[in-house]
């Protein structure tokens, strides 16, 4: 764009993006071609890297003209010229899945700090990946006390190796297992709780974690 934010080239890729041929874009306001959601600031990010030379980037959340919403990750610099900058660069990649994939990622992670059963993830070798507060609440761990060591069921001597063995067969071949397990909290008291135990595959076979969720 140049010092009038009029579009003086426009790629081919552009013209995919925001739906909008070169034709139509060239010599057209960029204002005018997409919104943003606050368009002082979005002016305000230009003006700066006029009057600095300093490149920008960052995510905006763009409205085409066809109605529809798309993240754009924009990367603004100066073309210099005689040490004034003459255009600017912008250079769009869109980052929508990724928003999207953020926005799952933050959810998951919130119903699993919020869930109010009892939640830990395990290892292929049974170890202690992450618990929720659930978890803490019941069993009276602290996350530092069980991440990266066995579970504390397996270790708390009130079933036997091959009972657990047991399980884990059945949920390597079947994917799911629930039942009822005695356990020892932190403080020794010994109670029973029912589980339900899932494999997690990072492909179709590859086994890659467990994930067990307990009621007392």
């Amino acid at each position: 764009i140049d010092r009038n934010g009029l579009v003086r080239f426009w790629n081919r890729h552009c013209a995919e993006l925001f739906g909008i041929s070169a034709r139509d874009a060239l010599g057209k306001p960029l204002a005018s071609l997409a919104s943003h959601p606050d368009e002082a600031e979005f002016a305000a990010v230009l003006e700066s890297v006029w009057k600095t030379g300093d490149p920008h980037a960052r995510d905006w959340e763009v409205g085409l003209r066809d109605g529809s919403k798309r993240w754009m990750y924009s990367t603004h610099f100066p073309v210099m010229r005689d040490g004034e900058t003459q255009q600017l660069v912008c250079m769009e990649i869109d980052v929508t899945d990724r928003k999207a994939s953020e926005r799952n990622l933050m959810m998951a992670a919130q119903v699993f700090d919020n869930c109010r059963d009892a939640i830990l993830v395990l290892d292929r070798n049974y170890t202690v990946i992450s618990v929720n507060q659930a978890f803490s609440d019941l069993m009276g761990y602290a996350p530092d006390e069980v991440i990266g060591r066995e579970a504390p069921s397996l270790r708390s001597g009130v079933h036997d190796q091959a009972f657990y063995q047991e399980i884990w067969d059945y949920v390597s071949k079947h994917d799911h297992w629930e039942g009822e397990i005695w356990t020892r909290s932190r403080d020794g008291r010994e109670f029973p709780c029912w589980v339900a135990l899932t494999a997690i595959r990072s492909g179709r076979t590859e086994l890659a974690d467990f994930m067990a969720i307990l009621s007392d």
